[in-house]
């Protein structure tokens, strides 16, 4: 297992990747990127992840954002009189 990277153990980080042989390296970046990849999805997009587990369209997406302005929109507007 890599050493935390908060540690800063940077000498334990490289004796970790230098043990590692290339397959091995590139397997793990792999899998890196993949974690980081689904790290920025789930911050983009698991709030449009349904109950039953279904993603919104743009098109829903974009209702559900019209609508919330309106409301908005409408607020103000009683807010004014």
């Amino acid at each position: 297992m890599p050493p935390n990277k908060d540690s800063r153990q940077t000498e334990e980080y490289k004796t970790f990747f230098a043990a590692m042989s290339a397959a091995e390296r590139q397997e793990y970046e792999r899998i890196f990127l993949l974690n980081k990849e689904f790290k920025h999805w789930r911050r983009t997009e698991e709030q449009w992840v349904q109950p039953d587990g279904h993603i919104l369209s743009l098109e829903e997406k974009q209702r559900i954002i019209d609508q919330q302005q309106r409301d908005l929109q409408n607020e103000e507007q009683k807010n004014k009189k």
